[in-house]
């Protein structure tokens, strides 16, 4: 987000984050006023007014027109609905965050159990041992075979408890094993993707859909077909490219992806990660939804079947 949007959301936000002003506000979408009548209806300092009118009107909420040697104020709706429409979009809240370093939880959790290269301490915490199990996959080579003994060297290097580690490694699916045999795994999410759905499907170039088709939809009033794309996708290329994709998602829409129990949800601004299995871990992008659009008879089923049409590369 560039430094003119942020300071703009500032200054808004800011100026509604006041009783007084919303008072004022309140009192002017009934009826304009001059500062003495305001300051007579709020029992305050016609100079107190004068300073929160000055707020409002740097937001352009509120607009002054001289009668004579009096100075009249209005309230202007149109300039808050473009405010909302301009400003206060998913996409353009989530940009905020754009140079918050994401990864300063997962550091939090290397410095909390880790000291140099030895695992102090296994979380108890699911989620945080993931972050230790993902690290020590690192230290795995892509595309070797390793034999039993030899993965139990490499994390001996780590943390004497190799055993819990080595299965927890293939159960969490970051290593795959036959006959005695380990690899590091490679996950691939399927996901379901409305071109439609994108204010610039550029961002899907690279990615080939292994089906496409076009689906008649008489009900939508902006488009009179949605173009449905089914994709493979590596998991670290899907978690390279959320933050791409959800400030390309626009209200009321939305993709995902999923392997295993494993599921994500794409949406205007935000994406989410739930398990399929646990409908619990669906409640925060279920209610998210609500406020960008999307009916809960989408965010409440979401399929995690690819249909028959699309199993035979069909388009």
């Amino acid at each position: 987000m560039g430094d003119e949007d942020r300071q703009a959301i500032l200054t808004l936000l800011r100026a509604l984050a006041d009783e007084t002003r919303l008072r004022i506000l309140g009192i002017l979408a009934t009826k304009e006023h001059s500062v003495d009548e305001l300051a007579s209806l709020l029992q305050l300092k016609a100079p107190t007014v004068s300073h929160h009118l000055a707020k409002l009107k740097e937001t352009g909420l509120v607009s002054m027109a001289a009668q004579g040697n009096t100075h009249i104020y209005r309230f202007e709706p149109e300039a808050l609905r473009q405010s909302n429409k301009a400003l206060l979009t998913p996409e353009k809240v989530a940009a905020c965050a754009d140079d918050v370093p994401t990864d300063a939880w997962e550091r939090k959790v290397f410095h909390d159990f880790m000291e140099g290269e030895r695992i102090k301490q296994l979380p108890v915490s699911t989620k945080k041992r993931l972050v230790l199990l993902k690290w020590l996959a690192g230290r795995f080579e892509t595309g070797r075979r390793y034999r039993e003994a030899e993965v139990n060297e490499v994390i001996k290097g780590h943390h004497p408890d190799f055993a819990t580690l080595r299965r927890e490694m293939v159960d969490y699916h970051f290593m795959a094993r036959e006959n005695g045999i380990y690899w590091l795994a490679e996950r691939v999410f399927v996901g379901c993707v409305i071109l439609e759905s994108l204010d610039d499907p550029a961002v899907l170039t690279g990615w080939q859909p292994f089906a496409q088709r076009e689906a008649d939809v008489p009900e939508d009033p902006d488009a009179t077909v949605w173009h449905t794309a089914w994709y493979q996708v590596r998991e670290d290329e899907l978690r390279q490219r959320l933050p791409a994709l959800a400030r390309a998602m626009r209200p009321h829409w939305y993709a995902h992806f999923w392997e295993g129990d494993d599921l994500c949800m794409v949406l205007a601004g935000k994406s989410f990660w739930a398990k399929v299995s646990d409908r619990s871990t669906w409640d925060e992008f279920i209610a998210y939804g609500d406020t960008v659009g999307v009916e809960r008879k989408w965010t409440e089923r979401v399929p995690t079947e690819v249909p028959d049409w699309a199993k035979t590369g069909g388009r």
